[in-house]
């Protein structure tokens, strides 16, 4: 707050715009000062909406992009440029479309592309795309990222670092998010996604945020689209879910993972799975049934109905989950996990095994457990009223 309030933001944004390409840097110096202001405003903006609001006003939107296009031979800025925008653009929907306009998603895509062996590159990449994709309508994602195939682009990535956990976690999310609820992202996925998708699970079933955000992305695909979830279902996608609801029955968030995709493969053995997965999505959100179709129409919207329910538990009521960027300015792939099930940030709340089992901070969570001391619930999030800065705003 003392930095905003002292204008320290618009130095930050300025130094950046008027700091030289990295090949121009004295071989001696170890600055990179268009990087590390990158990293100034990643932490400045990390669940700060007020910051972001500084930070778009003053121009820090082109000034990250700028960054990535004088620095693309430089890891380093690549890097700490796509942190950067993770954290500006996360819960700002404002800063999400000025990034879009900027030609983010491209620009991102191509340094996903150009740097495709180098595993940090790629992840941090997949999770600034996510971050743009998340809260998104179908017809703005179509229109930024189904025609620079980012979700091909994302499956290749998953397909060429199988055994990358950074870049299974952050490329699974960013998936999920890229094809959610549109029928152009989920054909041009395809169902080598899917099978993908079956395979990360598989491989890191032990890590429970790497198999929740991997069940929802197969929610994802498979939702509304007959060759998705057929591909699923040939691959022993029921066998999967059995294996992952067994080794985490003590988690309700992957049984109601799991539960969700088995009412998708339930709906395709009973011949109720609409297929949408040919349709143009870039103009509508929302199609109707195909009312020719035979059958019990009753039943079906019972069923779809619930599956809306147990998706909106876990998305939140936009229909995509928010997102969790890398930590700002740390090479290491540690998630910081804001409000993805409507918490404010766990990771600031360590409990007692005694606390564990009296208090839960999870949106509609079945265990039934209060929320701890100091959190409240505003019908629409949670908020912790000792952080001074989280009353007013939106991601905490």
């Amino acid at each position: 707050r003392l930095v905003r309030e002292q204008g320290g933001i618009h130095l930050i944004v300025e130094a950046i715009i008027n700091a030289p390409p990295v090949s121009s840097i004295s071989q001696s110096s170890f600055s990179n000062p268009g990087a590390e202001g990158c990293d100034a405003l990643a932490h400045l903006s990390a669940s700060n909406n007020a910051n972001q609001k500084v930070i778009h006003d003053a121009g820090g939107v082109h000034a990250v992009l700028g960054v990535m296009r004088k620095n693309s031979g430089d890891v380093n800025s690549l890097v700490k440029a796509c942190v950067a925008v993770s954290y500006i653009a996360a819960n700002s929907k404002v800063n999400k479309l000025l990034f879009m306009e900027e030609g983010a998603v491209r620009l991102i895509k191509g340094n996903m592309s150009a740097y495709r062996d180098n595993g940090e590159v790629v992840a941090h990449c997949m999770v600034a795309l996510g971050v743009l994709a998340a809260m998104q309508k179908n017809s703005v994602v179509c229109k930024y990222f189904l025609e620079d195939g980012v979700a091909g682009a994302v499956v290749e990535a998953l397909a060429s670092h199988p055994l990358n956990m950074a870049v299974q976690t952050s490329g699974i999310e960013c998936l999920g998010h890229v094809v959610h609820k549109s029928r152009a992202m989920q054909s041009q996925a395809g169902p080598d996604a899917v099978q993908i998708a079956a395979s990360c699970l598989s491989c890191f079933k032990s890590d429970r945020a790497v198999v929740i955000k991997g069940l929802q992305a197969l929610v994802s695909l498979c939702m509304d689209n007959i060759l998705n979830a057929q591909s699923l279902s040939s691959i022993g996608g029921r066998d999967l879910l059995s294996s992952l609801s067994r080794l985490w029955k003590a988690s309700p968030d992957v049984q109601t993972g799991c539960q969700r995709v088995m009412l998708v493969l339930d709906a395709l053995d009973a011949g109720k799975l609409r297929d949408n997965g040919n349709d143009d999505d870039a103009s509508s959100d929302e199609s109707d049934y195909d009312t020719s179709r035979e059958g019990d129409l009753e039943k079906e919207e019972k069923d779809r109905a619930k599956m809306a329910l147990m998706e909106d538990e876990t998305f939140g009521r936009d229909g995509r989950s928010e997102e969790a960027p890398v930590g700002a300015g740390n090479a290491q792939q540690k998630q910081k996990e804001i409000r993805v099930y409507g918490s404010l940030n766990p990771s600031n709340w360590n409990p007692t095994p005694n606390e564990k089992a009296m208090y839960c901070i999870y949106r509609n969570c079945p265990c039934g457990r209060t929320l701890p001391p100091g959190w409240h619930n505003d019908g629409e999030e949670w908020l912790d009223t000792d952080d001074e800065e989280a009353e007013g705003n939106e991601g905490g």
